[in-house]
């Protein structure tokens, strides 16, 4: 019998790989047929559910290509006690565009996107309409789709772009445009989610764009990103559960080289040598009371967060700018590299780039090595 807790989804070589990991190991079960890359959930009662798109051959108008309306699908399957793959007919999506967001709670998938008003049956003509949500019972052999009533009016062109779910707790992040929002629900009766907060986020800069969360029982964090005068900036920002009261904000601003020197001739070595020096958020995690960010080159960010809460509580007593209790701390994430309280090296990995989060709460960390050529994969002590 494998539990649930010590299976996780892995990047392989052209595609995803179940695994069994312990922290004696990892065994490989299954080839998946998806990538790695595709958004893909693994929880509830042994679910895993994929994103999949078939593309055809783009029509062409007048030489200019137009999307062809490619058949998106959800993959299927359940994972047997010995770690066999049951697969279970696919799931057809609903009219709607989904932002390849999903969480799974026991046997209910929920997904996250928005409306769109279709120009006659031209599927490449769409406008947002608003955000919308929704959940399908993976226990049926045909799947029905249930629209998520949200606690606000609907806005054109905002949109759902995560679904977190911890504990009976649904959180459905609402995006694009301000205000933002985070929806919580009710869920310990899955296929009757019940709305018990709507808490509006903070902005860390102009045109912020929230890409994807991670979250325990203690902890949420959102990375974001957003482009100002000053250039682009990449933010991740954590919250306390379950008053979601921001913590820590930690933002990197994004390096781009001079113009004049991006077609300047350069070898390998010189690439590397710049790589080296250049501090890059590749990925992040919670994991128990930490959050991980893999740095690349630089090796792994930890931030020790329920130390960082108490000192949150403790300056926010005496704090008199109400700006800066509502943003907690904030650390430049460009200066990690010599930064011993924060950064580390994983044994074994001259990189780190992927944190994979088991159902469990474990880590996964995986490298690319610094050409892109290498696949390595470490389970950390959190």
């Amino acid at each position: 019998m494998i539990p649930l807790e010590e299976l996780t989804v892995l990047p392989g070589r052209g595609a995803a790989i179940l695994c069994h990991v312990t922290g004696e190991g990892m065994e490989p079960l299954h080839t998946l047929p998806f990538r790695f890359k595709n958004r893909h959930a693994l929880g509830g009662n042994r679910w895993l559910i994929a994103f999949i798109e078939e593309k055809s051959t783009p029509r062409s108008d007048l030489m200019k290509q137009k999307p062809s309306g490619a058949e998106a699908y959800l993959y299927r399957a359940k994972i047997e006690q010995d770690g066999t793959l049951t697969r279970m007919p696919d799931i057809q999506l609903p009219a709607y565009i989904l932002n390849q967001t999903l969480a799974v709670k026991d046997d209910i998938l929920y997904l996250g996107g928005y409306e769109v008003e279709r120009e006659g049956k031209k599927t490449y003509s769409k406008v947002n309409e608003g955000e919308m949500a929704g959940y399908f019972d993976l226990r049926l052999d045909k799947p029905v789709w249930h629209p998520l009533p949200l606690p606000v009016e609907m806005q054109a062109g905002k949109s759902i772009d995560d679904v977190l779910v911890y504990d009976d707790k649904l959180v459905l992040v609402d995006n694009i445009m301000y205000p933002k929002y985070l929806f919580e629900y009710d869920v310990s009766e899955p296929l009757q989610p019940v709305s018990t907060k709507t808490i509006e986020l903070p902005n860390n800069g102009t045109y912020e764009h929230i890409h994807r969360g991670s979250i325990n029982s203690r902890w949420m964090a959102l990375l974001s990103s957003g482009v100002g005068r000053s250039g682009s900036s990449s933010y991740v920002s954590v919250f306390s559960l379950p008053g979601y009261e921001q913590v820590l904000t930690v933002h990197l601003r994004n390096q781009a080289r001079d113009f004049l020197e991006r077609d300047r001739f350069t070898t390998l070595e010189q690439e590397l040598e710049q790589a080296r020096k250049t501090v890059e958020l590749h990925d992040f995690a919670v994991a128990g009371d930490t959050l991980l960010m893999a740095c690349g080159h630089h090796g792994l960010g930890v931030f020790p967060l329920q130390e960082l809460l108490e000192r949150y509580q403790a300056r926010s007593e005496e704090e008199t700018r109400p700006s800066w209790v509502s943003s907690g701390r904030h650390y430049d994430l460009a200066g990690i590299y010599d930064d011993a309280r924060h950064l580390r090296k994983v044994e074994g990995l001259e990189e780190v780039h992927r944190l994979v989060q088991q159902p469990g709460g474990g880590i996964v960390a995986v490298s690319f090595g610094e050409t892109n050529l290498k696949l390595e994969y470490k389970v950390l002590e959190v």
